[in-house]
């Protein structure tokens, strides 16, 4: 186990030589020695790394998508209001990633007062979304699972019945 450094690798053909550093411990210490140890991706698609010692921080990779240094990753980063000691907390992956940098989002419908001749498919939706029964004047507003609204449109729908 290497709790010094972090390297990133890039899982197409060639692992071994895609192996980049992209962090040497700086010899931070809160109150213990903050070297890198467990690492876990979490829902706001951020990699978050716990230390082997009792500290009040977590390293986190902001964007693990980009290659080498580009992924961001701010040592000590987060601090926690007690100790954590060689764990990472449960972050369930649903993956649904809420990037600025990865546009692939899954999207989830709700609709709201609508009449039964609205129909909306697939729910849940990744690429592509189908709205049919859409009359009159509407507000159509489509959040992902975190709350970001992906789309928002107003306005008149005059006797739309294909679908939009």
């Amino acid at each position: 186990m290497c709790t010094e450094n972090i390297y990133q690798f890039d899982l197409r053909p060639d692992i071994e030589a895609s192996k980049v550093k992209i962090a040497t411990w700086d010899g931070y210490f809160n109150p213990y020695a903050t070297i890198f140890y467990l690492a876990a991706l979490a829902p706001d698609g951020k990699i978050y790394i716990s230390n082997t010692s009792s500290t009040y921080n977590l390293h986190v990779i902001h964007k693990p998508n980009c290659p080498g240094l580009s992924c961001e990753l701010e040592q000590h980063g987060i601090v926690l209001p007690s100790y954590n000691y060689a764990t990472i907390p449960n972050l369930p992956h649903y993956n649904i990633l809420d990037t600025s940098y990865d546009c692939d989002t899954s999207i989830s419908t709700e609709v709201a007062n609508a009449e039964d001749r609205l129909l909306i498919f697939p729910n849940p939706a990744t690429d592509q979304l189908h709205i049919s029964g859409l009359e009159g004047n509407v507000v159509v507003t489509i959040t992902d699972v975190s709350g970001k609204t992906v789309f928002l449109k107003k306005g008149a729908w005059p006797g739309r019945t294909g679908d939009d």
